[in-house]
């Protein structure tokens, strides 16, 4: 999949019925901003394919690009076949220098693998995070998982490498599920 790298200013604008990222990855140079998006995203795995490992509601991976003044609102679930799994209601995989800021989720957001030694990095607003920041952001609603090992977080499910999360305020609920884990 191509990295998205231009510039998306939504204007404040709405865009409904969204059943999957609306960007797939955002690359170094990318930038979205103003821009609210209504998802329903629900991913189930195909047996023996290997699949839906980052899923977020604006992008699944952000590799260096900024995303700013965003809401997203509604459901995201994914039911995986292959680990790790990184899960987040603006972004799945925060990585190499990836932004977002002053940003808004307002999204269920729940994981699960089937794999044997499965992890799930869950977050309201990012599943993981990577060498990468979050600021000034908000995020509701509720946080689930279930495999062998779930990290989840109102803000960010895990977080590694020199990130920084700072301002945000988290109003989620953190649902443990039982199973697999």
């Amino acid at each position: 999949e191509r990295e998205y790298v231009g510039a998306c200013k939504g204007k404040g604008k709405t865009i409904s019925g969204v059943t999957r990222a609306g960007f797939g990855q955002l690359g170094e140079a990318g930038l979205i901003t103003n821009l609210t998006l209504e998802v329903n995203i629900a991913l189930e795995s195909v047996p023996g394919i290997t699949s839906y490992t980052h899923v977020g509601g604006i992008v699944e991976d952000n590799w260096g690009g900024r995303i700013e003044n965003c809401t997203v609102r509604g459901s995201i679930s994914t039911n995986t076949n292959y680990t790790p799994c990184h899960v987040g209601g603006i972004v799945g995989y925060n990585t190499t220098g990836g932004t977002v800021y002053n940003c808004r989720s307002e999204v269920n957001v729940t994981a699960t693998s089937s794999d044997a030694n499965g992890v799930v990095n869950v977050g309201g607003i990012l599943g993981r995070n990577d060498g990468s920041s979050v600021r000034g952001c908000v995020a509701t609603g509720n946080i689930s998982g279930s495999a062998t090992t779930e990290n989840l977080g109102g803000i960010v499910g895990a977080s590694y490498s020199a990130s920084t999360i700072k301002g945000c305020t988290n109003q989620t609920n953190i649902i443990k599920e039982i199973g697999n884990g």
